[in-house]
């Protein structure tokens, strides 16, 4: 989902971040040979290339510079990606206003982006 009013490097930077915690997250099944079965055909997706160094930074500010309300928010968008009825009701935004709550937190990032540089 694009959203508009926000730009959308930071959308991709946060996407990225995104990648990062779930990458970090512990396995909780499979952890056998099966698990790691990857498969090589020419058809398969290709491979999310992360970058660690913007994914700290983000982390960073996601920790220590935004409201811990958004913050949580974000990271139930991007990283656990739950149905949008769930986040609404948890976070108690109205049947509409889901976009323009993602897109503020999002601001919210991409100025203390700003100030801290």
């Amino acid at each position: 989902m694009r959203l508009t009013g926000v730009s959308i490097e930071i959308q991709e930077r946060v996407e990225n971040w995104a990648y990062w915690c779930v990458e970090r997250t512990p396995r909780r099944s499979c952890r056998s040979i099966e698990g790691r079965w990857r498969n090589d055909s020419p058809h398969e997706r290709p491979a999310i290339i992360v970058n660690p160094l913007d994914a700290v930074i983000i982390e960073n500010v996601m920790v220590s510079g935004i409201h811990e309300n958004d913050r949580l928010l974000l990271r139930a968008h991007y990283v656990y990606k739950p149905p949008v009825s769930e986040v609404r009701k948890e976070f108690g935004i109205r049947y509409g206003q889901y976009e323009s709550e993602i897109a503020r937190a999002l601001r919210m990032v991409e100025d203390k982006l700003k100030c801290c540089k």
